[in-house]
């Protein structure tokens, strides 16, 4: 005699088919790896990475507080000098933020093995 078979349960039908285990793994090894040489060179430089965050926060206050003005009284207008000198905080923390510290060595940042 044949030992009987327990009827599989349907599946439920999804509009999205779920990634398989290799792409999942596949994407978060991708994602580890981008992380571990970025977030690892900004940890390092500490110094120049913190002064970027800030400039790029005042220059974005700066544009916010500007565009909240105008936008309270229709009869403000744009002043490009006061603009222009927030965009260049936001770029130069930009800049700061992909610098390194002077007292890191390339190596010790992983730039140069």
């Amino acid at each position: 005699m044949r030992p009987s078979r327990i009827p599989k349960r349907p599946r439920a039908a999804t509009s999205q088919t779920p990634l398989s285990t290799f792409a999942k793994n596949r994407v978060m090894k991708v994602l580890l790896s981008f992380a571990s040489k970025h977030v690892h060179a900004a940890l390092v430089n500490y110094k120049t990475t913190l002064s970027g965050v800030a400039l790029i926060a005042y220059g974005a206050s700066v544009v916010i507080q500007h565009v909240a003005g105008i936008a309270e009284d229709s009869t403000a207008v744009i002043d490009p000098d006061q603009l222009q000198f927030a965009w260049g905080e936001i770029i130069a923390g930009i800049g700061l933020i992909t610098a390194r510290d002077q007292d890191k060595s390339s190596q010790e940042t992983g730039v140069r093995k």
